[in-house]
Order: C-alpha cells, then structure tokens, then sequence
C-alpha cells in the first residue's frame, strides 16, 4: 500500500482538556426510557383496559393505519422492557417509535394519541440537546485541530491504512445490510397487507399476519435509519476537522481513554523476545511459557500462528528475571531502558522528554463521530499491529481521574533503588524494587479538571 503522510496535530494538556464530552451512556439513554415508561404507564392508566368488555381489536375492515399501529405498539413495548440494550443509540430510537405511536394513534382515532405526541416532542428536545452537544463538540475540535498544527507529518502504516479503511467499512456495511433487509421485509408486509386489508377482526381471527410481518419491517428500518445517520456524522466530522496525527499529552485527561504515554496497551513490558530466549544459555522464559501456557500442548492452530517474537520475561530467569533487573549496575540498567523485560508490566514505558517522540499517537480523531486508532509511534511513522482494529475509546463525562493510574499499583515496599533517566533523555526516574521488576515514574503529571459539558 502506498505510503500517506498527515499532519501533526500537537495540543497542550489546558487545550486537550477543554474538549467538550459527552453524557454518559445512562445519563443519555435514562431519560428517554423514562419518558416511554411514562407514556405507556399513563396510557394504560387512562385507557382502564380492565373495565372494559372484551371486543375485537378493530372495528370494520383492516386498514394500513391499523396494521402500522400494531407494529408500532409492539416495536414500543419492546423498547420499553429492552431499551437498556440499545445504549446510547436508544436516544435515537425512542423519539424515532413514539413518533410513529403517536402518528397511527392519530389516525385511528386514540383518545391517549395526545399522550404519545408529548413524549415523541420531549425525547426529540433530548434528542436535539445531544445533537447540539455534539455540533460543540465537532466544532471545538475543529478549531484545536487548525490551533495545534505543527509543521511536521507523519506516514501511516501499510496495516493502519488497512484497519482504519475496515473500521470505515465496518459501519457502511451495517447500514447497506440494514437498508436491504429492511426493504426486504417490507416488501412481505405489502404482500400480506394486500391479502388482509379491508377485512374484519372476525374474518382474521383477531390476528393480523401484517402487523407481526411489520413489526421487523419497522424494527430494521428504525435501526437502519440510527446507522445511516452514524455514518453519515462520521463523514461530516471527518470532512470539518480533516485527516490529522494527534500527539496527546501524556497523563491528560481530554476525551479520548488512554494511555499515551505507551504503546497503548504495554504489551512490550516484562517481556523478551523468543529469539533471545532461545539462545541465552540457561535463559527459562521460552520453556517456563510453553509450560504455563495450556495453549502450547493443546491448540493446533495456536502453535501454527504463533508469529509473535515476545513472550514473558519469567521472574526467576537468571538472565531475565526479577534479581537479573536488580543486579544490573545504574549505568547498565540506562544502556537497555528499552528492554522489556526490565519493566513491571503495570507501569509504563518509559517516556522520553521530548513530547514527539511519545510511542503512541492517536490517529484521525475527529471528535466521537470518529475517535480515532491508537497507534506506535516509531521510525517516524505510525502503524498498528493487525489486529488492532478497534477505535479508541471515547470518554465519557462521568469518567473521572486522569490515565495513567496504574501508579496506584506501585508496590508500597522493598524499593531497591531510584535512577534518575533524565541525562538519558528520559522524563523520569527508574524505581527497582526487592521482589518486582523496575517502575518507570514519570516526572509529575498535569492533571487537568473535568472539562465542562
């Protein structure tokens, strides 16, 4: 694949930190539900269905606005004991169902219909309150994006270019597949209505087979009209703030999660490289992983996969272990910083002092529209492993504290020593401890507030 470069995008920790967020997915999805729940409850109230005598479910022939008002009370009823479920996207789907109760209540005459029409214009206000948080959003981003230019690029990776085009792909697939089956299903209501239209409840049995026949009809198309508006916002959120490689402060808490003091995940840390293993004389970590892994004996196409060179560092390898790590001179330990088996596997990598040489970038954020892909930063250009396919995290404004955490975890005793990496051209200390490998410190963090709605 031909290689691309964007520009880089560098904001400080204050700017990173002012990003707009969101409300959280129940603070965003509670709302809605409850105004449903009330609908219905209220409606159910008013209506006093256990007074009344037991009748057909319509009066004279069937008609389309029957058949619709069927499908949309069970497609509600649905959303009313399974809104959980659809997270953040049931903002969407609720004003989207009401509105449609509402319309056929309307029309078949409904003396609640009234009920229905003030729940779909409350959900819709919820609905646009998010829409303007999210325009906010875009257009802060936007103008951090132009702010925090630099004149420097960076080239993206053969496998980021690939993981990033399938993340797009991803999300156009689901709604073409949405659109079709729900084209496809309408298609079998038009055929059933024409054979069950105009007649009586008698006639039918009380059952009309177009309504159950409309209910996935309408299910699919609600989801189908939610995916198209995700991909169509993504495609606008792209095209305002551009194609940019974010450098992220470290340990700032802005409104994507992560590390990015790190590759990301640490996967390098307490680990040595099988190659190595396998020709240190006396070196356990290869035979001490193929015994602890179960993997190893049992799994087939694991062994035939195995395309990874790291594998853990055993803790009482002389060669890799943890007293290996100890006995290392000062000057020694500073010669391999870059070693993995040096470090505890929850710290982080070591951070130099220059920001732009931080091993992680975020690539393409555009705000939640498109959080973008964590990637290694090395050589000059940003790539991702194959099977980092997923898109960063988005904060969300009830997740509090900044990343980077994991010092919580740093042993409260039996501290060996501390080396000052600084001369180094490292942004903090080593601290070797007695029964755990080396924790890098980072020089003290900027921790920025919770940044405003």
């Amino acid at each position: 694949m031909k290689p691309i470069t964007w520009p880089v995008a560098a904001p400080t920790a204050e700017q990173w930190g002012r990003v707009p967020v969101r409300f959280s997915m129940p603070l965003s999805m509670v709302p809605a539900w409850m105004i449903l729940i009330a609908c219905a409850v209220g409606t159910f109230i008013a209506e006093r269905p256990w007074e009344a005598p037991e009748g057909p479910l319509w009066q004279g022939g069937l008609t389309v606005y029957t058949v619709f008002e069927g499908a949309a009370w069970m497609s509600m009823m649905g959303l009313v004991f399974g809104c959980w479920a659809f997270a953040r996207f049931a903002v969407l789907l609720v004003p989207l169902v009401l509105t449609g109760v509402a319309y056929t209540s309307s029309h078949t005459g409904e003396t609640t219909a009234g009920v229905w029409w003030v729940g779909a214009a409350l959900t819709t206000i919820w609905l646009v309150v998010h829409v303007v948080m999210s325009v906010r959003q875009l257009h802060y981003v936007a103008k951090l994006a132009k702010s925090a230019a630099t004149t420097e690029t960076m080239a993206l990776g053969a496998t980021l270019q690939t993981n990033m085009a399938k993340a797009q792909r991803y999300s156009i697939n689901w709604a073409f597949g949405l659109t079709i089956a729900a084209l496809l299903a309408w298609t079998v209501v038009r055929w059933v209505m024409g054979l069950e239209l105009g007649k009586t409840s008698q006639e039918l049995d009380d059952f009309p087979w177009s309504a159950l026949w409309a209910l996935p009809a309408l299910a699919l198309s609600v989801l189908a009209v939610g995916q198209i508006a995700m991909v169509v916002w993504r495609a606008i959120s792209r095209a305002v703030v551009g194609n940019y490689v974010w450098q992220v402060p470290p340990n700032s808490l802005g409104p994507v999660m992560g590390d990015f003091s790190s590759a990301g995940l640490n996967d390098e840390l307490s680990t040595v490289k099988k190659s190595l293993a396998e020709v240190t004389p006396g070196c356990l970590c290869w035979t001490e992983s193929q015994r602890e892994d179960p993997r190893f004996e049992d799994d087939d196409d694991f062994m035939k996969n195995l395309n990874t060179d790291l594998i853990p560092a055993t803790d009482y390898c002389v060669h890799h272990g943890i007293d290996a790590v100890n006995s290392l001179t000062p000057q020694d330990f500073k010669r391999q910083l870059e070693k993995g088996w040096l470090w505890s596997e929850h710290t982080r990598f070591p951070l130099r002092i220059k920001g732009a040489a931080q091993t992680a970038v975020l690539v393409g954020f555009a705000g939640h529209g498109f959080a973008g892909m964590i990637a290694n930063h090395r050589g000059g250009a940003a790539d991702v492993r194959e099977w980092d396919m997923e898109l960063a995290w988005e904060r969300e404004s009830a997740d509090e504290g900044a990343w980077g955490s994991e010092d919580s975890l740093l042993p409260l005793g039996g501290e060996v020593d501390r080396i000052d990496l600084h001369d180094d051209g490292w942004a903090g200390f080593a601290v070797r401890f007695k029964h755990e490998r080396a924790w890098f410190l980072a020089d003290e963090r900027t921790e920025n507030t919770e940044p405003s709605l």
